[in-house]
């Protein structure tokens, strides 16, 4: 047997050895499920917000259409209104009285007093100084209405005192009642009153104040003298000693 032949049987051989074997594939490896990645959202641009001003006027700006819609114009009749008759007062004349006043009526006006400063003047109206009680602006002013005093101003001078350069503010007036009784008031108020010892300034000077003041003095003086029998009113008091407010 020569070469050739021994080798074709062997390769015969081989084939027949790999024909009775099982050739056994290997099972293909599964591969693991691929994890979703969420898609990457694209950044929005925030609008800008706008300020109320700006708002304003887009809506004042937008076009708004209207209807125009055409009426007559209505007539209105107003009935005719009489004119109200004009109101006359009289004015009370200053008469100087000529003839005393009879017994009843000096009862009547002390009855009236005493009626006025015990029923109709309360706890309000005064003030207590050094354990005494004064009527202030407030008691006053009740008697006025009460007697029906008129008062009428005479003179009023503003000032400066040549030796100690203080401003002075004198008042002059008239109370009278309707009877024709009257009575006059005198009064100064001054800027050295409003000084302060306790602060060491002028506490509420003003002009206003002094003028004020001095007018209110002699108002209270008047009627005072005129139906109180000359009380001293609260304004009257100096207090400027203590702490300069002396001021009603």
């Amino acid at each position: 047997m020569d070469l050739v032949e021994k080798a074709r049987l062997q390769r015969e051989e081989v084939l027949d050895e790999i024909e009775e074997v099982e050739i056994v594939k290997p099972k293909p490896k599964k591969k693991p499920p691929k994890k979703k990645v969420p898609a990457k959202k694209k950044p929005t641009k925030k609008k800008p917000t706008k300020t109320k001003s700006e708002k304003d006027n887009e809506m004042f700006n937008e076009s708004v259409e209207v209807e125009v819609i055409e009426s007559k114009p209505e007539i209105i009749i107003e009935p005719e209104i009489e004119p109200e008759p004009k109101q006359t007062y009289a004015i009370q004349e200053y008469k100087p009285m000529e003839t005393l006043p009879s017994k009843a009526e000096v009862k009547r006006h002390l009855e009236m007093y005493r009626y006025v400063k015990n029923e109709i003047v309360d706890s309000s109206d005064f003030i207590t100084f050094n354990k005494r009680e004064f009527m202030k602006k407030s008691g006053w002013r009740k008697f006025v209405k009460a007697f029906n005093i008129s008062i009428e101003l005479i003179e009023k001078r503003i000032f400066k005192d040549e030796f100690d350069d203080d401003i002075h503010c004198s008042v002059r007036v008239r109370a009278f009642l309707p009877n024709g009784q009257s009575i006059e008031g005198y009064a100064i108020k001054s800027k050295s009153e409003f000084w302060s010892e306790k602060f060491d300034n002028w506490g509420n000077y003003t002009r206003h104040n002094l003028e004020t003041t001095a007018w209110t003095r002699a108002v209270n003086r008047a009627i005072s003298d005129l139906v109180g029998f000359g009380e001293v009113s609260a304004e009257e008091i100096d207090r400027s000693g203590s702490d300069g407010d002396n001021m009603f």
